[in-house]
């Protein structure tokens, strides 16, 4: 999509500015009300959008920026469910792990009623016990590990029910979460209180290589401990 939409750019880039404009508009009829013959009546809802040449540039990068969002959040909801299985597996596997959990508000042998956001995390620390806390404080990139999960949760979360509009308390609650967060995605300011999330092609990679990173540690630290293979070949 990058690709594509910038090659656009420069395919149009020898065309007069004043040739060129986008328009869309929003379409609707009434589908209780009277029909031409059967034809269906349409009107204008007076939604409209207007994009001149000279904003082309502009326009490209917030609709990569709202597709890699998406990415995000399709990123973090895949990470949730392979930490699900994580569990699911081990709690088959370990029987004094089950125990463990069975306390908690949901069945364990459903893996539809798993929690998710942090307290899907506490289940993967309980799982990884003391490895989580060494691999989080020494990894090469000094990433922490529930610091991370915990941004990238309120990103999907804001990208999700917000259009991309996060409050300042969420994103910035430290100088550890501000650091992350500010590597992983830049941010546009929208009030004194609020920042709209703004990704590109080069931050969405690096966001889901390190997604799928920690993800390992995961599957490594568990594997680890009942003997499985880990390392990829």
């Amino acid at each position: 999509m990058n690709n594509m939409m910038n090659a656009t750019l420069k395919k149009y880039s020898n065309v007069p500015p004043e040739h060129l404009i986008s328009a869309s508009a929003l379409i609707i009829s009434d589908i209780t009300g009277e029909t031409d013959n059967g034809w269906e009546l349409n009107f204008h809802t007076g939604v409209s959008k207007t994009v001149l040449a000279k904003e082309f540039n502009n326009e490209v990068a917030r609709l990569i920026s709202i597709e890699c969002c998406y990415v995000l959040a399709q990123s973090f909801e895949a990470l949730e469910k392979l930490f699900k299985n994580f569990i699911y597996e081990k709690c088959k596997l370990d029987n004094l792990f089950f125990e463990v959990i069975k306390t908690e508000k949901f069945n364990p042998q459903d893996r539809s009623n798993y929690p998710g956001g942090d307290s899907l995390l506490k289940l993967i620390r309980k799982a990884t016990k003391e490895d989580f806390n060494k691999y989080s404080e020494s990894n090469n990139y000094k990433l922490k590990f529930s610091v991370f999960w915990k941004t990238i949760s309120e990103l999907r979360h804001a990208i999700t029910h917000s259009q991309n509009i996060i409050k300042n308390e969420k994103i910035f609650k430290s100088k550890d979460y501000t650091n992350i967060a500010r590597h992983f995605a830049s941010f546009s300011p929208i009030t004194q209180n609020e920042v709209e999330i703004v990704l590109d092609y080069k931050k969405i990679d690096r966001l889901l290589k390190s997604i799928a990173e920690f993800a390992f540690q995961v599957f490594k630290i568990l594997s680890k401990e009942k003997g499985f293979k880990w390392k990829m070949s």
